[in-house]
C-alpha cells in the first residue's frame, strides 16, 4: 500500500524536475493519449529551445566575464586600502591619540 502511492509520487516529482509534466507523462504511457501527435511536438519545439539555451549560456558567459572583472577591479581596491592602512598604521598605532591628554 505504501508503493502503491511512494513510487507515482517519485516518479511525478522527477519528471517535474527534468521539466517534463508528469500528467502528460503518465497519459502516455498507459496510452490515453494519441502518441503521434505528441511526437510532432516536441521536435517543432525542440529547435527553439536549444537556441534559447545557446543565447542563456552566451549570456551566462558574459556575466561571469563581468563579474570576473568586477572581481578584480575589488581586489586591486582592497590592496591598495591595505597598503594604505599599512602607511597610516607605521606613522601612528591604533588606539595612540596625537595630542597629549
Amino acid at each position: 500500500l505504501f508503493l502503491l502511492f511512494i513510487v507515482p509520487a517519485a516518479y511525478a516529482g522527477a519528471a517535474y524536475i527534468n521539466g517534463e509534466d508528469p500528467v502528460t507523462n503518465f497519459k502516455e504511457m498507459v496510452g490515453l493519449t494519441d502518441n503521434s501527435s505528441s511526437s510532432t511536438t516536441p521536435t517543432k519545439s525542440a529547435a527553439p529551445d536549444r537556441n534559447e539555451a545557446t543565447s542563456e549560456l552566451e549570456r551566462l558567459r558574459t556575466e561571469n566575464a563581468e563579474l570576473r572583472s568586477r572581481i578584480q577591479q575589488l581586489e586591486t581596491t582592497i590592496s591598495r586600502l591595505e597598503k594604505a592602512a599599512k602607511s597610516e598604521n607605521k606613522r601612528q598605532p591604533w588606539g595612540e591619540q596625537s595630542g597629549g591628554n
